[in-house]
């Protein structure tokens, strides 16, 4: 996040946040659980780590997800979290977690954009797999 202004990252779809995060995370030997909290014009304001978990599992919170988010003037969440087993296929708790952060999201008016899971030079869209809609 060093970076000069007007050089932040542009977050428009699934595929940017993989480019942009899959580095970090895919090698990972515990799950991560990251926010990408943007701007109004899709640009990466900061993404914090909300929780480190264990080799199947992060556990997080929306009062955690919401605390990060009203500290930005942020226009949008994605959530992105890795797998270490390199397979990004969502796991029941994955859909319900997301759901639950998306309802959330409707009630404080900052939407969950999408939930990003990382794998082994892959990725995961709940978006793309209808699970999160406008």
């Amino acid at each position: 996040m060093a970076e000069p202004p007007g050089n932040t990252p542009i977050i428009r779809c699934a595929e940017d946040i993989s480019k942009f995060f899959t580095p970090g995370l895919r090698y990972e030997t515990k799950e991560q659980f990251v926010l990408a909290l943007l701007g109004a014009r899709n640009n990466l304001i900061v993404s914090p780590t909300i929780s480190i978990g264990t080799l199947t599992a992060a556990f997080v919170h929306p009062r955690e997800i919401f605390a990060e988010a009203l500290k930005y003037p942020c226009a949008g969440i994605v959530l992105i979290h890795n797998h270490p087993s390199g397979d990004p296929s969502p796991s029941t708790e994955n859909i319900k977690v997301t759901r639950k952060l998306v309802n959330c999201g409707k009630t404080m008016e900052i939407p969950i954009v999408d939930h990003v899971i990382i794998g082994d030079n892959t990725y995961y869209s709940m978006k793309e797999h209808g699970y999160i809609r406008k």
